[in-house]
């Protein structure tokens, strides 16, 4: 009776050994689970939405305000559903990248006071960075155009220039316009040919200058199409955007090595230059 006693404490203190032997995916999952990951990137999400709808529809119509809020619910619904699939592959690139010390010292740090605040006040900080970020891209604008204007060489004439494509989530996928996105193995379609808008009389009179930015989808034989305005500078010169890109050519994006239909965004900027 002794002999199983001691077998049978025996066996529960090897059972208590083990179950404190966490794996270190284990570990990772909890740190998943105290970022608070999924629910921290949807904060993020309705943050970074919030900001971009408030930007985008600046001046425009209630209907362009609607069609960009659909928009914008559209790309962070479809964010959204992309997290949970990539969550095991983010699981292993933990793994790969950080020793088993090193995932100890960061699950240690999330349990504490400082990482629970900074889990907590992540979000709203990169909404506050962000804005910063377009605050001095605005006061940098002035010497973009100059510059600009200096390479075009053109004088006494409205100068039309167009900023990179930018980052649309997630990339490598086909939107709900069946184009692809830029990024995970699509690569941008790239202007070969660039009409140059014209002014309205209006806002030449107004003396307004700044940029419309437009979604377009470029499809596989580098032709522009479904231009829509998303972010209207107005007195006519949103209609002298999209007349200008639809002219445009491009080099087709290519996912690979075949082009495919991308969906991009296109700053056309309208500057008086002075003579």
């Amino acid at each position: 009776m002794k002999s199983i006693y001691i077998m049978a404490l025996g066996l529960v203190a090897a059972g208590l050994v083990a179950s404190g032997q966490e794996t270190k995916e284990a570990k990772i999952e909890r740190i998943l689970a105290l970022t608070n990951s999924t629910a921290t990137i949807d904060q993020m999400f309705d943050q970074i939405k919030a900001a971009m709808t408030a930007q985008a529809s600046s001046g425009a119509t209630p209907e362009q305000r609607a069609k960009v809020q659909e928009t914008m619910g559209k790309m962070m619904d479809l964010s959204r559903s992309l997290v949970e699939k990539v969550r095991p592959q983010l699981v292993q690139i933990y793994a790969d990248n950080y020793s088993d010390q090193e995932i100890d010292g960061l699950l240690a740090f999330y349990q504490s006071p400082a990482g629970r605040a900074m889990v907590q006040k992540t979000p709203a900080l990169t909404v506050k960075i962000m804005g910063a970020m377009q605050s001095q891209m605005s006061e940098l604008m002035p010497e973009v155009r100059r510059i600009a204007q200096e390479a075009i060489g053109q004088n006494g004439r409205p100068v039309g220039t167009t900023a990179p494509p930018v980052f649309t989530p997630p990339p490598g996928v086909p939107g709900t316009s069946g184009a692809y996105r830029i990024g995970g193995g699509v690569s941008a379609p790239m202007p070969t040919y660039q009409q140059q808008p014209g002014y309205t009389e209006e806002a030449r009179a107004g003396k307004l200058e700044g940029s419309v930015r437009l979604s377009v989808v470029v499809d596989e034989n580098g032709n522009p199409r479904n231009v829509v305005v998303v972010k209207p500078l107005g007195l006519g010169l949103d209609e002298k955007a999209v007349e200008a890109v639809q002219n445009w050519r491009f080099k087709p994006g290519m996912k690979d090595g075949q082009p495919v239909p991308v969906e991009a965004i296109i700053d056309v900027t309208f500057h008086l230059v002075q003579r």
